[in-house]
């Protein structure tokens, strides 16, 4: 009878334990489900950061490639005006020596008619 009376002790022993553990269990089951949501919330984060950053990437690279672009056609005007500023140039000094000229000749011929006029 004293072995019956030990044996159920340690079935009820067993018993609380098994109760502990499987409360443990519980414990330990629920804080893994919210490790996993945690973790798929933060790669959702870490996903949803990779996009914004590739569509910076490329917006950057498209603003990049379109600065490249205007700066080549200022390249271009600025080379287009200097070319005609020096034709300008030279045009203005053309007429600048034919303007002195004429003004030499008109000088010669008004010199010549007040001669005539003496």
């Amino acid at each position: 009878r004293g072995s019956v009376s030990r044996i159920r002790e340690l079935v009820e022993a067993m018993k609380r334990r098994n109760a502990e553990l499987e409360e443990e269990n519980d414990s330990l089951r629920s804080r893994g489900d919210t490790l996993e949501t945690d973790i798929r919330v933060a790669l959702a984060e870490r996903d949803d950061a990779h996009e914004r950053k590739d569509e910076m990437c490329s917006e950057r690279d498209a603003a990049i490639k379109e600065h490249d672009k205007v700066k080549m056609k200022l390249d271009k005007l600025a080379a287009e005006l200097e070319a005609d500023c020096e034709t300008m140039r030279s045009k203005v000094d053309i007429v600048t020596t034919e303007n002195k000229r004429l003004e030499d000749r008109i000088a010669i011929l008004e010199a010549g008619k007040l001669s005539f006029e003496n």
